[in-house]
């Protein structure tokens, strides 16, 4: 049984509940990262005050960040039931800009080759938004009544990560999934977001769900997005430097492996290069964070 605390309540959170039971299990891998086996466990108190600083952060974040520009790569897998084996699909790239809180992805290349005018682009199997904040905001606003559990220290280069492990019920879930047009459900969900204690800001955000109606012929889909700094501007920001995302139907698992790069200021006459065969990119004045794999 999962005892509920109730923390104090913040701005624009009509309630914020932390359970302060150690989550069972393994959390995913923080690029860099290791755990932290002498680093005691902080009490009731200090996980509120963890927990306020992470909700305060989060439902900032959007209005924090600059407009900016940079390129998405999204590399695509699949595979068969029960098969360890994965098929390499297309590579995409996408131009993305970040204007007034909203992103805008515009398909430049497809399998290092630029679309041309006329040309169809590929069908895309999987497609996913909210990297930048959505999934963030949603997990401590007030509608999702989060529950909260303290699930243990994480570390990454000179610093100590704490890790929450969360669950949102169907009744208070932003989480929607579609078949095309032909069904759709609201999903319960939960996940593992790690933050820096001190400042509130994140760098891993997690979630899956796999109570999924038969209806929408998907048994499981789960999403993990890495968060660095960035510098634009010359700024440092938070920003996602890579994301997976993860789905199982009865017929088949796909994979997409999402990385971000080459991030600048925008503004209107911006530019950006796309690397192809022939072409190399200019390098960026601004600090590449694009991850290496």
């Amino acid at each position: 049984m999962i005892q509920l605390l109730r923390a104090p309540r913040l701005p624009r959170l009509s309630h914020l509940l932390a359970s302060f039971l150690i989550v069972a299990g393994v959390l995913p891998s923080l690029p860099g990262a290791g755990t932290v086996p002498d680093l005691p466990d902080p009490d009731s108190s200090a996980q509120n005050e963890m927990l306020n600083r992470i909700a305060q952060y989060s439902q900032q974040y959007v209005d924090n960040l600059p407009d900016f520009i940079c390129i998405q790569v999204v590399q695509q897998f699949d595979s068969r039931p029960h098969s360890e084996k994965w098929r390499k699909g297309d590579s995409l790239a996408f131009r993305l800009v970040f204007s007034q809180r909203q992103e805008q992805h515009r398909l430049e290349m497809v399998n290092g080759k630029q679309l041309k005018p006329g040309m169809r682009p590929p069908r895309v199997a999987l497609t996913t938004e909210g990297e930048f904040g959505v999934l963030m905001a949603n997990v401590f606003s007030a509608h999702s009544d989060a529950r909260f559990a303290w699930a243990g220290w994480t570390e990454k280069e000179d610093k100590h990560l704490a890790n929450f492990k969360y669950w949102i019920d169907k009744e208070h879930s932003t989480l929607k999934l579609s078949l095309s047009d032909l069904a759709q459900a609201v999903l319960a969900y939960s996940g593992t977001i790690t933050a820096d204690p001190s400042t509130g800001e994140v760098w891993r955000l997690t979630n899956g769900t796999s109570d999924i109606p038969d209806e929408i012929r998907t048994k499981s889909i789960s999403t993990e997005i890495n968060y660095d700094e960035v510098v634009i501007g010359g700024r440092d920001y938070l920003l996602p430097v890579h994301a997976t995302v993860l789905t199982e139907t009865p017929n088949r698992t796909l994979r997409n492996e999402l990385t971000f790069g080459q991030y600048r200021k925008f503004a209107t006459d911006s530019t950006i290069t796309f690397a192809t065969e022939d072409n190399k990119p200019a390098k960026s004045s601004e600090k590449d964070k694009t991850p290496q794999f």
